[in-house]
């Protein structure tokens, strides 16, 4: 099974709005309560990124009239490696971002998979104490994640 379709399959198709397009990303977003931003490279600015994947209600710019967010998870789908991704902001800056996942899905190309929960997460982030405690997951294509790809 793909990335996506693990995502696309663990929910109602209605209920998903696919990000493909970003320069545009939420121009076609109608309330659906999963957002799954497909094949992400990090062309998102990143403080966009930051207010997409908050806790709280946000609007979401679009062309024609702006959306709020209604959506409740988000997922990142990509073919990067996690130290690829924003790897030009600073430090501090990146680890507000990942400590909004809450779990981190790794796939081979064989098909396995490698979850982190939060607490992995935390140790990665080098901050035990502060557990994600967001609605944000990632799926990559990687077969591990090290400390050093994210702090």
């Amino acid at each position: 099974m793909g990335k996506t379709s693990y995502v696309m399959n663990k929910y109602a198709p209605e209920d998903v709005y696919r990000v493909s397009d970003y320069q545009h990303p939420f121009d076609g977003y109608e309330n659906q309560k999963v957002l799954l931003m497909d094949e992400f490279a990090g062309t998102l600015p990143f403080d966009q990124l930051l207010n997409v994947t908050d806790r709280w209600r946000t609007t979401l710019a679009a062309r024609y009239h702006n959306r709020i967010a209604m959506y409740d998870t988000v997922w990142i789908v990509s073919n990067l490696p996690l130290n690829e991704l924003y790897s030009e902001i600073e430090r501090p800056q990146r680890k507000a971002m990942f400590r909004k996942f809450r779990q981190v899905i790794y796939m081979t190309r064989q098909g396995g998979m490698h979850r982190y929960d939060p607490n992995e997460i935390s140790d990665y982030l080098g901050d035990p104490e502060q557990a994600p405690a967001g609605r944000f997951h990632l799926i990559g294509l990687d077969d591990s994640l090290r400390a050093e790809d994210i702090i």
